[in-house]
């Protein structure tokens, strides 16, 4: 996987290089990042914020992602990289990403992954998990 997305791998996933987010991740990456983070395709459709005949072509075609999903997607595998450090665990980083939480007006950090702030939010609620050990 980090040939396709041009990344060093810390946590089983890699986190792209912005030369790659620029470029268009390539759509192979989407099969693995499903398996690995534990995601349904209409998850990830919500992450990149396309449908699901956008996406689908897109794996038929063998298209890149455009800059703007590639980026979406860099905020899932940055956050997967740090939930998975700080959480200890794999299955730990899953559940965590899928849970609604009253910190982000109940939706769950996966749901708040699709604008900057959001991002922010998520990034945030881990740092104070990783400093009080609180979940």
């Amino acid at each position: 996987m980090a040939d396709q997305t041009g990344a060093q791998k810390s946590s089983g996933l890699a986190v792209p290089a912005a030369d790659r987010v620029r470029s268009g991740l390539s759509p192979g990456v989407l099969s693995d990042i499903k398996e690995v983070v534990g995601l349904s395709w209409e998850d990830l459709e919500g992450v990149l914020g396309v449908s699901a005949r956008t996406l689908q072509r897109r794996r038929e075609r063998s298209e890149n992602l455009t800059p703007a999903e590639s980026d979406r997607l860099w905020r899932l595998l940055h956050v997967w990289d740090r939930a998975t450090e700080v959480l200890g665990s794999e299955s730990a980083a899953r559940k965590w990403l899928a849970a609604p939480h009253d910190l982000l007006g109940g939706d769950s950090p996966l749901e708040r992954l699709d604008t900057e702030p959001g991002l922010r939010e998520v990034e945030d609620m881990l740092t104070v998990i990783d400093e009080t050990g609180a979940a």
